[in-house]
C-alpha cells in the first residue's frame, strides 16, 4: 500500500467523530466509549446511537463489536461532566 493510500484511510476514532459524540475515550478493557449528553431525549434512544455507530463503521469497513450501550439518567447538576450527567453511551470494541 502506498503512503498516499494509507494516509487516506481513516481510523475508527476519526470515523466515529462524524457522529459528534460529546466525549469519546478508551476504557480499561480497551473499548471505545462514546457518550452523548441530554436534558431531553428528543425521541432518541441508545438503540438509535448503536445503529448509527454500527452503520458508520460497517460503511468504512472497520470490523467491530458492540459491547454495551444504554442510557444513564441523573438529576441535573450545572457544571457536571457528561459522564456525571444524563447521557446515552455506546461501548464498541474495534477489532484489528
Amino acid at each position: 500500500m502506498s503512503a498516499k493510500t494509507m494516509s487516506m484511510k481513516k481510523t475508527a476514532r476519526q470515523v466515529l467523530a462524524d457522529l459528534l459524540p460529546d466525549t469519546m475515550g478508551t476504557n480499561k478493557r480497551g473499548s471505545l466509549v462514546l457518550r452523548w449528553s441530554f436534558f431531553y431525549t428528543m425521541g432518541r434512544t441508545a438503540q438509535w446511537y448503536v445503529k448509527a455507530v454500527t452503520e458508520l463503521l460497517t460503511k468504512h469497513g472497520i470490523p467491530h463489536t458492540i459491547v454495551d450501550s444504554g442510557e444513564v439518567w441523573k438529576a441535573f447538576r450545572g457544571g457536571a461532566s457528561v459522564a456525571q450527567g444524563s447521557h446515552f453511551f455506546v461501548e464498541v470494541k474495534v477489532e484489528d
